[in-house]
């Protein structure tokens, strides 16, 4: 098994990284959370649906940046004994070769967590990628055997959805949901295995809804990259060209004329 091996520098220059990559193929990312996270005194597990690549790197970044929480990802075999260095950003192995390895890949993860309020850990429960629309999720127990081990943690059901509008790159969003407040008398790992998708799926739901009508003034901007070369020629063509392309009903708006953030301030 690959243990997390976070070191000083290894953990700054990743996230800065990442927040260049994701600058470079996003045209946004947008953040809402729930107000009951603040509250929390409790180390987290963060549950994502898992659609794309790029699911992981927008987790460990959300989790530093929004939540801030010193991250750590649970990852299968491949991917991690490909490119070691994931180790260094605090990702570790989910081996799954024998039931031995399962059961030591799961207390190692509980005990990243045992006591560490600052801490959370970032599971990707439906295991291969899923098209976001697909119903239902169908998440693996694991999560809820590492929850169940720690004793005392919130699950925090998350969604990942990414559209495009007008820019030539996507937009991100991110929605963290209600916590679930794992602690004695637990729930077996069935029941908490199907509370946490039934949590997930309602956040995956709710998020499409909300960015498909237009409800975003929740969100908040994470991050902002590049319009991409066309879009910057039609505005520089025709600066009314936004205004027109969006529907005058539509309140996403303010979502694809660039310039302001969620709010209406300026960026």
């Amino acid at each position: 098994m690959i243990e997390a091996d976070k070191g000083r520098v290894w953990p700054a220059l990743s996230y800065w990284t990442i927040a260049r990559l994701l600058k470079r193929h996003f045209a946004n990312v947008y953040v809402r959370t729930s107000q009951d996270i603040s509250r929390l005194d409790m180390p987290c597990i963060l549950c994502p649906n898992h659609s794309c690549r790029w699911d992981m790197s927008i987790a460990l970044y959300a989790t530093k940046e929004v939540l801030g929480l010193d991250p750590y990802m649970m990852v299968a075999s491949g991917p991690i004994r490909q490119y070691p260095l994931m180790a260094k950003v605090g990702c570790f192995e989910m081996d799954t070769s024998s039931s031995t390895t399962i059961a030591a890949s799961i207390e190692y993860s509980a005990n990243l967590l045992r006591g560490r309020r600052e801490r959370a850990l970032i599971l990707f429960s439906q295991g291969d990628y899923t098209h976001s629309y697909v119903r239902p999720l169908r998440l693996r127990p694991g999560m809820a055997h590492v929850a169940r081990s720690v004793g005392d943690v919130a699950v925090l059901p998350a969604a990942f959805y990414y559209e495009s509008f007008i820019h030539q790159s996507p937009d991100a969003y991110v929605s963290i949901g209600t916590p679930l407040v794992v602690s004695p008398p637990i729930p077996t790992p069935k029941q908490l295995t199907a509370l946490i998708e039934q949590a997930m799926t309602a956040e995956l739901d709710n998020l499409q809804a909300d960015v498909r009508d237009g409800r975003t003034n929740e969100f908040q901007q994470l991050l902002t990259g590049s319009d991409g070369l066309l879009f910057r020629l039609m505005k520089m063509l025709d600066p009314q060209w936004v205004e027109r392309a969006v529907p005058p009903s539509s309140e996403a708006k303010h979502v694809v004329a660039r310039g302001r953030t969620l709010q209406g301030h300026s960026d």
